[in-house]
C-alpha cells in the first residue's frame, strides 16, 4: 500500500466506531475452494444490446483462428513507475510470439520464427500453433477510489499539500478510474492521436478503451502485417504510459479485473458516504463499465487475466463497513484475546462488539488496535483479523468462485458471491445467498444486467464457454523469482509451470534456484488468518526486520534476494524482493525546502527520506537503512510479498470447481536480469511472456 496523501500524518486517532458482529470473512487454505457446485446460468430474460454495434443473431460455433482476450491489471500507486517501463519493453513479444509462432520440429525443438504473409511460414518445420489473428488487449488499474470514506482516494478532495505557486492540491482523477478500460480515461486521449499508430481494417483503436488487433473474419492462413505489429505494439507501450503512477494506495489489485470482468451488477463509484447506521451500500450499476466489457470480452475467447502489482491486495469490500481503513481520523477498536491465536476462531471479533456467548470479552482499552497509529495508514490491510477482529476486504473465495462458477449471487451476504454459500458454511460464517441468482459473464453471452434491469450481451454471439479451460490468471507479484523459478543452461530464467510436481513437493527433475522441503507453494503461500506462514523468510509479512536475514546495518547485497532487512519505522513491511535499476533515480526534492513534501509526491522516491523521526507507535526515532537506497540516490526497486494475490492463483489452480487444474501462472515481479540484450529470454519480463505462451498453447489451434 503507498498511501501519498500527507493529510494521513500527524493526525490522532481518536474516533471510535462500532463494529457489529463476528463472522469471519476470510478463507482458510484447506478448502479454500470447496465452494459447491454452481446451477447452469441461463441466457433467456429481456435482452437490450449494449456498447454499440448491431444486436446479434443466432448463436454460431468458433471456426478458424481463435480469439484470445487479454487483460492487464496494472498496479497504479507511487512504485510502479519503473516496473511498468518493463512491463511495457516484455509484452511487444508476447504480441508478436502470439501472430508469429515459433516454427518447431517433431521433436517441438525451435528452429526460428515464422515468418507474417509468407506463402511458408516456416520454411523448416511447422508453426506450434496457428498465428492469432484475433486479439483484444485491455488494461484496467488498481485504483477503485474511497469505498465511501471520502478522505484518501478521493479525486478532488484537496490534500494537505500547496504547489511551487503556494495553490492547494487535491488529490487526481487517477485515484478512482472505477474499473475502467484505461483506454476510456482522460488521460489516455494521445494514444488515439499517436501518430506511430496506424489503424487499419485490421489494427484498431477501440472507442471503447480496449485494443481490437485482428479481423474474427480472417482466415487461418492469413496474418496481419509487419506494420500492423509494429503499430499494435507501440499502442500497448502508450497504454501502459497513460497508467501512470497516481493512483490509490489502497490498492485493488484482485478487485479491479474482478469488477470490469465478472460481477453481474457492478455498482456505481464512488460510493455514497455511509448511511446512519455506519453503513455503505452497493447501489446502481455501472452501465459504461457494462459496455466496456460487452465490446471486449467474447464469450468463447481464450481469456488471459494479468496481475501486476508489487504489493499485497487490498480489495476492500463495497458495503459494510469497509469505508472504516481509508479513514486516517477514524481509529479502528482492538480485537478480542481469541484473534491473537487464531483468527478465524469464532471468538475473534471486535472489542465494540458483543462477544458470542462462551467467548471472553474484552479487557482494558478497546479503542486503539495494535499498530494503528496516525503514521501506519500504510499497513491498515495487513493483519485486519488479527489486530481488528474484522476482516474489511473481499473474502479471497470471491476471486475463485468468479473464476470457476456458471451462476453468481451478487447481494451474497458473504461476499464471495457463491450461491451455496460453500466456503462461509465451512468456516462457520454466517451467509445468505440473497434473492438474485444471475449468470456469471465469463460463462454466458449475458455480460450482466444494467441499471434498467435488462441483460447486456456481449457483442459476438456465440457458444459461450462451458468450463475454465480457457481462462487463464497470470500473477506477475512480489516473490522471489528463486522461489519459482529456475535458471537453464545459459543462465537465463524459466518460470516452473504450477502443474509441475515440484509445487507440491520436493522434485527432483524441476528444482527451483531456492527450493523447500515440501514444495513450492509451502513456500511462497501464506495465510494469517489460517496461521500459515510461507515456508521462505522473505514471504513473510512484518514490520520489523526478520530473523534469519542480514540485519539493516549488514553490507549491500548481503542477501541475494531483499540485500538486507530495513528500519521500516512500523510504518511498511519488510520486502519479498529487490531488484537493481537499469538507471539510478535521485531524489529530485531539497531537504528544508518550502515545497519538500509537495516534491515527494509529484516525484516518489524511496530514498528522499533516509532517517524518521519517531516510529509509527510514536517510538524512538532511526535510520531507514533500506536496502534500495545508496544515500539519497535510489539504486534499486522493491516489491512485498503479494500473499493474497498467490493465495486466489494457488486455489485456483487446485480448485476442484475447476475443470482445468492448474491455469495459474506465478512469477515475479523482481527481474532476475536487466543488464543483458532486451531481447534475450531471460531480460526482463520475457520469461514470463514465455511461461503465458507455454501455457496459452495447449489451447490454441494447432497445424
Amino acid at each position: 500500500m503507498s498511501i501519498r496523501n500527507s493529510s494521513v500524518l500527524g493526525v490522532l486517532f481518536s474516533c471510535s466506531i462500532l463494529i457489529a458482529g463476528c463472522d469471519s470473512s476470510s478463507q482458510t487454505r484447506a478448502g479454500a475452494s470447496s465452494t459447491g457446485g454452481a446451477g447452469g446460468a441461463g441466457n433467456s430474460g429481456g435482452a437490450s444490446f449494449a456498447g454499440g454495434g448491431s444486436s446479434p443473431n443466432a448463436l454460431t460455433t468458433v471456426v478458424g483462428p481463435a480469439a484470445v482476450d487479454l487483460l492487464f491489471m496494472v498496479d497504479n500507486s507511487s512504485s510502479m513507475a519503473d516496473k511498468q517501463t518493463i512491463l511495457a519493453a516484455a509484452v511487444p513479444g508476447l504480441l508478436s510470439r502470439l501472430v508469429q509462432p515459433n516454427c518447431v520440429d517433431s521433436s517441438g525443438k525451435v528452429l526460428g520464427t515464422s515468418q507474417l504473409g509468407a506463402a511458408t511460414p516456416c520454411p523448416q518445420g511447422t508453426a506450434e500453433f496457428k498465428p492469432v489473428n484475433n486479439i483484444h488487449i485491455g488494461i484496467v488499474t488498481s485504483s477503485l477510489g474511497d469505498h465511501g470514506g471520502y478522505s484518501i482516494c478521493t479525486p478532488g478532495t484537496a490534500t494537505s499539500y500547496v504547489d511551487d505557486s503556494g495553490q492547494p492540491v487535491v488529490q487526481p482523477s487517477d485515484e478512482n478510474d472505477k474499473g475502467h478500460l484505461i483506454g476510456t480515461l482522460g488521460r489516455a486521449a494521445s494514444i488515439q492521436a499517436d501518430t506511430a499508430i496506424t489503424q487499419t481494417v485490421n489494427l484498431k483503436l477501440d472507442p471503447l478503451g480496449f485494443l481490437a488487433w485482428g479481423d474474427p473474419a480472417l482466415q487461418a492462413d492469413q496474418s496481419l502485417t509487419s506494420g500492423e505489429l509494429g503499430s499494435a505494439q507501440k499502442a500497448f507501450t502508450d497504454m501502459v504510459a497513460a497508467v501512470a503512477e497516481r493512483g490509490c494506495g489502497f490498492e485493488a489489485q484482485l478487485e479491479s479485473w474482478f469488477r470490469f470482468l465478472i460481477d453481474p451488477v457492478p455498482p456505481v463509484l464512488p460510493l455514497d458516504a455511509p448511511d446512519a447506521t455506519n453503513l455503505t451500500h452497493r447501489s446502481g450499476v455501472d452501465d459504461a463499465l457494462l459496455a466496456q466489457r460487452a465490446a471486449f470480452l467474447r464469450p468463447n475467447s481464450v481469456l488471459t487475466i494479468v496481475m501486476f502489482t508489487d504489493e499485497n491486495d487490498c480489495s476492500i469490500r463495497d458495503t459494510d463497513l469497509g469505508w472504516v481503513p481509508t479513514k486516517p481520523s477514524t481509529s479502528i477498536p482492538a480485537s478480542s484475546p481469541a484473534c491473537a491465536t487464531n483468527p478465524n476462531d469464532k471468538c475473534c471479533c471486535s472489542c465494540s462488539a458483543t462477544p458470542p456467548a462462551g467467548c471472553m470479552a474484552c479487557s482494558g482499552t478497546t479503542t486503539t488496535a495494535t499498530n494503528d497509529g496516525p503514521y501506519q495508514m500504510n499497513i491498515r490491510c495487513w493483519q485486519e483479523k488479527r489486530r481488528f477482529g474484522y476482516e474489511f476486504l473481499y473474502p479471497k473465495s470471491r476471486y475463485v468462485v468468479g473464476l470457476t462458477h456458471a451462476e453468481l449471487c451478487p447481494d451474497q451476504t458473504f461476499g464471495d458471491m457463491d450461491c451455496d454459500c460453500g466456503l462461509a458454511h465451512n468456516i462457520g460464517a454466517s451467509c445468505s445467498p440473497g434473492s438474485r441468482r444471475m449468470p456469471n459473464p465469463l460463462y454466458s453471452n449475458i455480460v450482466g444486467q444494467d441499471s434498467t434491469g435488462k441483460n447486456v450481451l456481449s457483442q459476438t454471439m456465440v457458444m459461450p464457454r462451458a468450463d475454465n479451460s480457457n481462462i487463464f490468471l497470470v500473477g506477475i507479484v512480489g516473490v522471489p523469482w528463486q522461489d519459482v523459478g529456475a535458471t537453464d543452461a545459459s543462465g537465463n530464467l524459466t518460470y516452473i509451470p504450477v502443474t509441475d510436481p515440484a509445487w507440491v513437493q520436493a522434485s527432483a527433475t524441476t528444482v527451483p534456484t531456492n527450493p523447500g522441503p515440501a514444495g513450492i507453494w509451502s513456500m511462497i503461500y501464506g495465510d494469517d488468518n489460517a496461521n500459515i506462514t510461507p515456508g521462505d523468510v522473505h514471504m513473510v509479512e512484518s514490520l520489523v526486520p526478520r530473523a534469519g536475514l542480514p540485519g539493516p546495518t549488514a553490507a549491500a547485497g548481503a542477501d541475494a534476494i531483499v540485500g538486507h532487512e530495513f528500519n521500516s519505522a512500523l510504518e511498511e513491511l519488510q520486502y519479498a524482493c529487490i531488484y537493481t535499476l537499469p538507471t539510478s533515480r535521485p531524489c529530485q526534492c531539497s531537504l528544508g525546502s518550502s515545497n519538500y513534501a509537495y516534491c515527494k509526491y509529484s516525484h516518489p522516491n524511496e530514498c528522499c527520506d533516509l532517517s524518521f523521526a519517531a516510529d509509527g507507535n510514536g517510538g524512538p526515532g532511526g535510520d531507514f537503512d533500506k536496502p534500495v537506497c545508496q544515500g539519497n540516490t535510489q539504486v534499486a526497486a522493491r516489491a512485498f510479498p503479494g500473499l493474497r494475490e498467490i493465495a486466489v492463483l494457488s486455489d485456483y489452480a487446485k480448485s476442484r470447481d475447476a475443470v482445468a487444474a492448474g491455469n495459474s501462472i506465478v512469477t515475479s515481479i523482481c527481474p532476475k536480469d536487466l543488464t543483458g540484450d532486451p531481447s534475450s529470454p531471460g531480460y526482463g519480463f520475457n520469461p514470463t511472456m514465455q511461461a503465458i505462451i507455454d501455457r496459452l498453447k495447449d489451447r490454441l489451434p494447432s497445424n
